[in-house]
């Protein structure tokens, strides 16, 4: 008889944006990004788990600066945005990537 434990399933984004926003803040940190004394974008910054937004597609640098079509310029927009998601299954956002704004679909099952 074996007392090996299978191995956890990776948890994925939208698990995470159906739980609530507490547990959330505790796998992920936002940080604005500022130009020119306003808020251009979002870089996300995983606090337990940093493979999980690798297999979103997301890099370490990129910087969030709207999904589906919504901009990210003003904090009211993210409350908004995550109420919005809690059913997504993918988003499709715009992230600034080595200075180019590239857009970028993200299976949030992944």
């Amino acid at each position: 008889r074996s007392t090996a434990s299978a191995p956890a399933p990776a948890t994925s984004i939208r698990t995470l944006l159906q739980g609530s926003p507490a547990e959330l803040s505790k796998q992920f940190r936002l940080e604005p990004v500022v130009e020119a004394g306003q808020v251009r974008g979002y870089r996300i910054r995983a606090l337990r788990d940093p493979a999980l937004l690798q297999r979103a597609g997301l890099e370490p640098d990129d910087v969030v600066l709207s999904v589906n079509g919504r901009s990210l310029t003003e904090a009211p927009d993210i409350a908004g945005l995550m109420n919005d998601l809690r059913d997504a299954t993918v988003l499709d956002a715009v992230v600034l990537r080595n200075g180019i704004e590239t857009p970028l679909r993200i299976d949030l099952n992944g």
